[in-house]
């Protein structure tokens, strides 16, 4: 018998929990798991025996022994039992779920990331960290080499013999162990790259230099390599001569510049002296927050092109630009100057030109005007080198739009890769035609000379070229760091895969590989790349046009349009976005499943990242999200990787799980909202970060400025594997069949796009998917007018984005599935984004949006049939599902408080429903399900299902009503039943709780309360009965109570409590900041009278606990109770007379580290000192630092439960 923690008693099979483990040391080095005695007084081993760790080891293997065995024993009867009685594979099917969910298989286990931190690493860690794991149920550790600057180096240097062997032992033992073992495929944590990658390797942008010369003439000099260095690491591309006219490229310099501002600025002149080394800075201050620059000419002049150039300038403003007309300044263009974050993984080009385009506006005086000043974390100055306006025009925004500078921030959400469309004006006299671009590459020599006859006319001559971007490695050691691989370059992704990944395998036998797994690539936050070694054939591969002429652009300059320069860089990032998926991703890929490895990877980047996330994620074996446990980091990190594997078709969806900043504050119950909520956005395997390597038994240990403490040394980590079974069966159940969701939202063709937007977003109570136009093109068809991937998942509509562009191919593909019955919600795109084939592009584009649209334009209303299918835009989505007659997937619930998912079998519906607040709630949810499905309740926390009774059949689904408790959550299953309920109960009358269940032939009620009840059934008959009186509650008494703690903690053995209450209430400095597993002890008399009616059930209440208890009752295990409401099944370990009451509470570390640093040489209540806590990094620990309650304070109540047999 067991009990769902609502707090109302139902029968169950229960399955053995786990025995109780608890970290304790009588030293700082000697940590041991820890049993406590069960005698009627708490007394532990102390000093005087001769070997207290053997001692506490025996008495915790002992225990945990006889349950395993138990356990065992159960579970084999169980097993032959179950054997026997299955007559038919469609009930072998359902009843092994059933099985997997009490006893969760192998592969459901979590894995955690294992961080291996500043070389300090040990053979013997290595060993008991992987015991510690296999013991709690993780099953996979993915090896992380990090490297800090605080807390110094250990004596294992990285990549020296000894790092080798430590690496390879622990992928023995992983084997040995049963638990597989992943490595990162390179040290650090981002990205690719180590001292082997040199610069010819690297990732690597364009940079130039030009000089001015008229012709004709013999051009006969050196043309300098970019920047102010000798240049080994630069590569040449191409020598261009690029047609100019003088006029137009005159200078402010030669205008005769006037400069004034305001507030006013010192030497504001340098802005328009002609000169990259001088100038000067914003007159921002603290309450500053505009700036107005104006500037004079002599004469008018027609302006196209404003030139910001940034000289420690590293902040955002918005920008707007005025011209004198008529007697007033006008605006005449708005814009954004962003140069936030100067790192090298936001770009190589970080104090590159900001380029704002202008209207053709003639105009003697023009004004500048900063407003909104914003800086980031670390960055400073407001320097300008030089301002420009220029007659001939600039590629706006061309060192953004060729991702020199990227994203400022860790989460650019979708359309921050998004332009404002090029100024167009009559005419192209003043830009390059790309075919009288000039290709002098043949002319130059070793030296960087040219030799060449220019023909008449004004040039610029250009030497183009690459360098490396100059991001490494991160956070490595520093003999472990380099220059990051060239993503787009399949031979020196070999290189490096040989150089790191490939060393660990060379040292494993056939047999010892087995257990290394995975190469894993983490979140990418390394910045763009923009060219590499022979790019410019496979760009004219893809596109069909030679992109060197159009080179110039990647300086400002406008090739043939601006509209034609801003396909080209459209056309660039593309290109780098499908290279990072199908050279970089796909190679490490391939590399890793010819050593009978998969790749693991998160398909997203924080900094920099240039690709798309969708087909980044395609292209590995294993694909995955993140998300912390507080915070909103993992809301676009986890729908990317959960749409990309339902799109790509991958069954796991795995997440890095539970990060954060805090100090050894959470609990399983503290990070369950959380967890849940992950889960109920597709995420179907956690990767717990994370757990780092514990070399030696200093506890608690080696720790980070980040992650949540998953490890052997945390108070809780053995305790947690109850959490971790519930992670686990959380696990088997969101991996059957397919996820259910009924929109899918197109991302576009945009890159880099790290998420999709949902513009509209789908009504309430139904579930989406982002799609991109790889799956659109390769993997999509349509099925009974679904659109269906190959896999069986569907949608019933698909969604456009607000974008005004699209590619022939991908609007023919559209094209056709709607004209097979696919429905298309979105207004029509006008034009092709590429300039590949542009003309003809556009043209079938235009033609295709006329037959398919039929006339509706840009905001407009209404729906169009065409074909089978139709098209639809500017009503509300949910008038589309009206008209489908498809109903909300869920509903009948606040979609603020309590979450779902849903996943369907042939035989299944599986929801899982989540309630996201701290409190408790009663709902009523309506799930679209077949109607001869019934419900079931499947409680994670415990292993145990529940055949509902209480259900009610309407026209658009199943009524269940559910009571979640805080942070409460419940699978329910819906499936066909031999025993079905014709005649179920649809309403509950009175205020009194009841739980209503079908158990075996006949149904019963379980009432916690005397008095009337009223059932309704379906066809509304009623079933009355009274529960004329129950066993009044046993309260137990708040004195009487002993308090014992683990030893070796500078605490006595035990105390005697005046009364019940947290040990944190406490005056006494030792026992207010103890950390560990406290175990309160009491007896109490139980009435035989009240035992013996097998229609009682008695549950055991504790009141209030924190944050968790492991509750025995004479000698018996009732179980861990980590969430409210801390109740649990007593019935069968009751005895008349005396009773023996102990619960084990657990508390967190930051406790004792705060009492650490409030008394530093001890507690003066401590008669000695016996334990100096050690760990690595402070984090925000604080003498002021809250102290977490801790402990039992009850009421300690024993509740009866009475079982009503009902009419059948």
């Amino acid at each position: 018998m067991s009990v769902p923690r609502s707090g109302l008693l139902v029968p169950v099979t229960r399955y053995p929990l786990a025995s109780s483990k608890n970290a304790t040391t009588n030293s700082n080095t000697s940590p041991e798991k820890h049993s406590y005695s069960r005698s009627n007084k708490i007394a532990y081993p102390t000093a005087r025996h001769h070997n207290l760790d053997a001692l506490l080891k025996l008495e915790f293997m002992n225990r945990f022994g006889e349950r395993k065995n138990r356990m065992k024993r159960l579970i084999s009867a169980f097993v032959l039992a179950l054997a026997m009685a299955l007559p038919t594979a469609a009930q072998s099917l359902d009843q092994s779920l059933d099985q997997q969910f009490a006893d969760p298989p192998e592969q459901s286990r979590p894995w955690c990331y294992w961080y291996w931190l500043n070389n300090h690493i040990s053979m013997e860690g290595v060993t008991k960290d992987l015991e510690a794991m296999a013991e709690v149920g993780i099953g996979t550790a993915l090896i992380g080499n990090q490297y800090f600057g605080a807390g110094g180096s250990g004596p294992i240097e990285m990549l020296s013999e000894e790092w080798w062997d430590v690496t390879a032992h622990a992928v023995r033992e992983g084997k040995r162990l049963g638990v597989d073992i992943g490595l990162f495929n390179c040290p650090g944590w981002s990205q690719s790259g180590g001292p082997w990658i040199g610069p010819e390797q690297a990732m690597r942008y364009i940079t130039s230099t030009e000089v001015s010369v008229s012709g004709p003439t013999l051009f006969d000099q050196i043309l300098p390599v970019p920047g102010d260095d000798s240049g080994d690491d630069f590569q040449d591309v191409a020598v261009l001569a690029v047609p100019v006219s003088k006029t137009d490229e005159k200078t402010l310099r030669e205008r005769s510049p006037k400069v004034s501002s305001l507030p006013k600025i010192e030497n504001a002149s340098r802005w328009v002296d002609g000169d990259l080394s001088t100038g000067a800075s914003l007159a921002l201050s603290k309450g500053q927050t505009s700036q107005q620059i104006d500037i004079a000419v002599a004469e008018p002049f027609t302006a196209r092109a404003l030139v910001l150039r940034p000289s420690n300038g590293f902040f955002r403003a918005n920008l707007t630009v005025s011209a004198w007309l008529n007697g007033a300044y006008e605006v005449i263009r708005e814009g954004v100057y962003d140069r936030r974050k100067d790192t090298e993984n936001v770009g190589p080009m970080r104090n590159g030109a900001v380029y704002v385009s202008l209207p053709a506006i003639q105009s003697d005086r023009f004004r500048i005007a900063f407003s909104e000043f914003q800086t980031g974390p670390g960055d400073r100055g407001t320097r300008l080198s030089e301002i420009e306006i220029l007659s001939a025009p600039r590629v706006e925004y061309a060192v953004e739009k060729q991702l020199g500078k990227t994203h400022p921030t860790p989460k650019p959400a979708w359309g921050d890769y998004s332009w404002p469309p090029a100024i167009k004006e009559p005419g192209f006299s003043y830009v390059a035609d790309p075919q009288a671009v000039l290709d002098l590459s043949d002319s130059i020599d070793e030296d960087g000379r040219v030799t060449c006859r220019i023909p008449e006319g004004d040039w610029v001559i250009q030497r183009i070229g690459m360098r490396p971007t100059g991001t490494k490695n991160s956070p490595a050691a520093p003999n472990a760091t380099g220059l990051e691989l060239d993503k787009m370059s399949r031979e020196h992704l070999d290189t490096h895969f040989d150089a790191f990944v490939g060393k660990l395998v060379s040292r494993l036998t056939a047999e010892e590989k087995t257990a290394l797994k995975y190469v894993v690539a983490d979140s990418y936050e390394k910045g763009s790349q923009v060219w590499s070694d022979d790019l410019e054939e496979v760009f004219e591969s893809r596109y069909g046009y030679d992109p060197t002429p159009y080179l110039p652009v990647m300086s400002g300059r406008v090739v043939d349009s601006p509209e034609a320069s801003d396909r080209f860089l459209w056309d660039l990032r593309r290109l780098v976005a499908d290279q990072l998926a199908d050279v970089y991703a796909a190679g490490l890929k391939e590399r890793s499943n010819e050593h009978c490895m998969k790749t693991w990877l998160e398909n997203y980047g924080h900094w920099g990242f240039p690709g798309e996330f969708m087909r980044y994620g395609g292209a590995c074996d294993l694909v995955a999200g993140e998300f912390w446990a507080g915070g909103s980091l993992g809301e676009t990190e986890c729908r990317a990787a959960v749409s990309t594997a339902h799109a790509y078709g991958k069954k796991v969806v795995y997440a890095e799980a539970l990060t954060s900043a805090q100090n050894w504050e959470l609990t399983p119950f503290k990070l369950k909202a959380r967890g849940d909520w992950a889960f109920t956005e597709g995420i179907n395997h956690f990767v717990l970060h994370v757990y780092i390597h514990q070399p030696n038994e200093q506890m608690p240990g080696m720790n980070a400025n980040f992650g949540t403490e998953f490890n052997r040394h945390n108070t809780w980590f053995y305790e947690g594997k109850d959490w971790i079974d519930y992670l686990r069966r959380c696990h088997i159940l969101l991996q059957q069949g397919l996820h259910v969701a009924d929109f899918a939202y197109f991302i576009g063709e945009d890159t880099p796009i790290m998420g999709g937007t949902r513009q509209p977003e789908q009504p309430a109570g139904y579930d989406f998917d982002f799609i991109n136009a790889q799956v659109l093109l390769e993997r999509m068809s349509i099925e009974n007018g679904r659109w269906t991937l190959p896999d069986g998942k569907s949608y019933a509509v698909m969604v456009l984005p607000p974008l005004k562009t699209m590619r022939p191919s991908v609007l023919s593909k559209f094209r056709e599935l709607v004209a097979a019955g696919g429905v298309l919600y979105g207004e029509a795109p006008e034009h092709s984004p590429s300039l590949q084939d542009a003309d003809r592009a556009d043209a079938t584009i235009r033609s295709l949006s006329e037959q398919m649209w039929q006339g509706m334009k840009a905001g407009d209303s209404g729906t169009r049939n065409f074909g089978k299918g139709k098209v639809a835009q500017g009503i509300e989505l949910q008038s589309v599902m009206d008209t489908l007659e498809l109903p909300a997937d869920v509903s009948d619930v606040d979609p603020k408080r309590v979450l779902w998912t849903h996943r369907q079998t042939d035989e299944l519906d599986i929801y899982f429903v989540s309630n996201q607040l701290r409190r408790a709630v009663e709902i009523q949810p309506v799930f679209r399900v077949s109607p001869e499905r019934l419900p079931e309740l499947w409680h994670a926390d415990t292993g145990l299902t529940q055949r509902t009774a209480h259900f009610e059949k309407l026209e658009d689904g199943t009524r269940v009503p559910l009571r979640l408790g805080p942070a409460g959550s419940v699978f329910v299953v819906f499936r066909k039943s031999a025993d079905a309920l014709s005649n179920p109960i649809v309403e509950v009358k009175g205020r009194r709780p009841v739980t209503v269940l079908a158990e075996g032939d006949g149904v019963f009620a379980y009432a916690g309360a005397a008095g009337q009840y009223e059932l309704v059934r379906s066809d509304r008959s009623v079933d009355r009965f009274r529960v004329n009186t129950l066993p009044r509650p046993l309260r137990l008494s708040a004195q009487g109570w002993s308090l014992g703690f683990m030893p070796g903690r500078d605490m006595p053995d035990s105390i005697e409590l005046d009364k019940l209450q947290f040990w944190t209430d406490s005056e006494a400095p030792s026992v207010l900041h103890y950390s560990g597993t406290a175990g309160y002890l009491t007896t109490f008399d139980f009435p035989a009278s009240r035992l013996g009616n097998k229609d009682l059930r008695f549950e055991l209440s504790l009141g209030s606990v924190n944050p968790m208890a492991r509750v025995w009752l004479n000698d018996t295990d009732l179980g861990l109770l980590w969430k409210p409401p801390f109740i649990v099944d007593a019935t069968d370990a009751l005895r008349a007379g005396r009773n023996e009451l102990r619960v084990d509470v657990t508390n967190l570390w930051s406790n004792r580290l705060v009492g650490e640093l409030n008394h530093p040489d001890g507690f003066p209540d401590a008669a000695t000192r016996e334990f100096t806590p050690t760990w690595f990094a402070k984090r925000r620990l604080n003498k002021g630092r809250r102290i977490q309650p801790s402990g039992l304070a009850g009421p300690v109540e024993i509740k009866a439960i009475q079982k009503i047999r009902l009419r059948n």
